[in-house]
């Protein structure tokens, strides 16, 4: 059996809660909360990519599809940050309905 690879990654943290702790179907946002020493570590990982993008040539198709990926798992309770590609097709954002 092959064994997959595993990713690159910059870096990341352990986070020790969420909330809501429960994901649902109806969740909105999701508040993550680390420790002022995994937020170092974070930080120091979305650093390392924000200075990976900056050596990228923007004139390039390349380089105007890199991107900044910020990976939560829920299972391990780990936020991590890997390189990522934009999406050329832009989101059409849905109209909010606002109480009158």
């Amino acid at each position: 059996m092959a064994e997959k690879m595993k990713e690159f990654s910059f870096g990341g943290g352990t986070f020790s809660r969420t909330s809501p702790e429960k994901l649902t179907s109806e969740t909105k946002i999701v508040n993550v909360v680390l420790t002022f020493e995994e937020a170092l570590k974070l930080s120091v990982a979305v650093q390392a990519c924000v200075m990976w993008l900056n050596e990228k040539n923007r004139a390039t198709k390349e380089g105007k599809a890199a991107a900044f990926n910020l990976a939560v798992n829920f299972a391990r309770r780990r936020v991590v940050i890997t390189r990522g590609m934009k999406v050329n097709k832009k989101a059409k954002p849905k109209p909010v309905k606002h109480a009158a």
